[in-house]
C-alpha cells in the first residue's frame, strides 16, 4: 500500500512522457531507485567511480562537449593524453588540467567510436552517470548533447519498495523547486547548468522527505537548500 501511494505521487506527466519516449526508443533497466541513489551519493561524496553504468554500446557522453577536468594526481591518465589535447583550467577555482573537445563536441580520445584510454580514463568520466538526469526528470540539453537525451529517456528505474517511490518523489520535488524558485537560491551555490541541477537535486532531496517541509513557505525551504548546497558545493 505504501509503495502504491508513493508511486501514485510520481509526476504523471513525467511517467507519460517517458512511456511515449520508451515505446519509440526501447528501455534500459536502471536498477532499484533507492539503491542506485545510495551508490550515486557515495560515489560523488568520495570522488569514486559510480560503478559499471550499464551503457551498452552508447558513447553519447563522449560526444557531448562536456567539461572534462583532470586532477594533477591523475598522472597515468595525463601521461596517456597527447599534450595538444590538454589545456589548463581554473574553472573549479584551482588550476587543473582539462581535455579540449573538438569543434563538434567529441572527446579527442574517442578513436573509431571507442575510448582509446578507457582503462585510464579521467576520474570525471568514471563518475559520470546519465541516470541522474532520468532520476531528476531533466534532459542534458540540445546540440551535441541530443544523443545523451535519447539514452536518458530509455532508463527505467525499479520502484518495488516504499523507499524507491518516496525517494524518487522527493528528488522530483527538489528538482522542480530548484527550477521554480531559482530566484531564492544564492547565486554562489546555484546550479550553473542542467548537470549541476540534477546533481544538486540528488544531494538536497532528503529535505523533501521530511513531512514538515510541505508546511514551510518557499523562503524557508530555500534557506534549507542554500545551507545544504553550500555544504556540497565542491561536488557539483
Amino acid at each position: 500500500m505504501l509503495v502504491e501511494r508513493g508511486v501514485r505521487r510520481l509526476s504523471l506527466a513525467v511517467v507519460e512522457l517517458l512511456d511515449a519516449k520508451q515505446k519509440h526508443l526501447g528501455t534500459l533497466p536502471a536498477g532499484a531507485f533507492a539503491r542506485w541513489l545510495e551508490q550515486y551519493l557515495r560515489a560523488q561524496a568520495q570522488a569514486e567511480p559510480v560503478g559499471e553504468v550499464p551503457c551498452g554500446d552508447c558513447n553519447a557522453c563522449c560526444k557531448a562537449s562536456y567539461f572534462i577536468a583532470i586532477a594533477e594526481e591523475e598522472r597515468e591518465t595525463i601521461e596517456r593524453i597527447p599534450r595538444v589535447h590538454l589545456t589548463v583550467s581554473t574553472r573549479s577555482h584551482k588550476q587543473q588540467w582539462a581535455l579540449e573537445q573538438s569543434c563538434g563536441g567529441s572527446c579527442p580520445m574517442l578513436v573509431d567510436d571507442a575510448c582509446s584510454i578507457y582503462a585510464h580514463r579521467p576520474r570525471t568520466c568514471r563518475r559520470f552517470d546519465c541516470r541522474v538526469f532520468a532520476a531528476a526528470s531533466l534532459t542534458p540539453g540540445s546540440g551535441p548533447r541530443a544523443g545523451v537525451n535519447q539514452q536518458v529517456w530509455r532508463w527505467r528505474f525499479d520502484y518495488s519498495s516504499a523507499a524507491d517511490a518516496s525517494r524518487q518523489t522527493a528528488l522530483l520535488e527538489a528538482a522542480a523547486f530548484l527550477q521554480r524558485r531559482a530566484d531564492l537560491i544564492d547565486p554562489e551555490v546555484a546550479p550553473a547548468d542542467t548537470s549541476e541541477l540534477a546533481k544538486a537535486a540528488v544531494f538536497v532531496h532528503e529535505i523533501f522527505l521530511q513531512p514538515s517541509t510541505q508546511q514551510h513557505a518557499d523562503q524557508q525551504i530555500a534557506a534549507l537548500l542554500n545551507q545544504r548546497l553550500r555544504e556540497i558545493a565542491s561536488m557539483l
